[in-house]
């Protein structure tokens, strides 16, 4: 499941448009702490919620990155 939170702040700078873009990715299930495949699965959940944030973004906006 994903759970998206995004809003404008305010800017740092004359010219610019500053905004908050919040990302929570979660699984059902049970997840044992023991579990031989926990790590395996939380890179799973890492890189997913990556190519979200890439695909919510433009190549204009990652150029802006600072």
């Amino acid at each position: 499941m994903l759970t998206l939170n995004q809003t404008i702040v305010p800017p740092s700078g004359a010219g610019k448009v500053c905004f908050l873009l919040d990302l929570a990715l979660s699984a059902d299930g049970e997840w044992d702490s023991g579990d031989q495949e926990l790590p395996e699965k939380l890179q799973q959940l890492h890189d997913r919620e990556h190519e979200i944030f890439e695909a919510t973004i433009t190549d204009r906006v990652r150029k802006g990155f600072s």
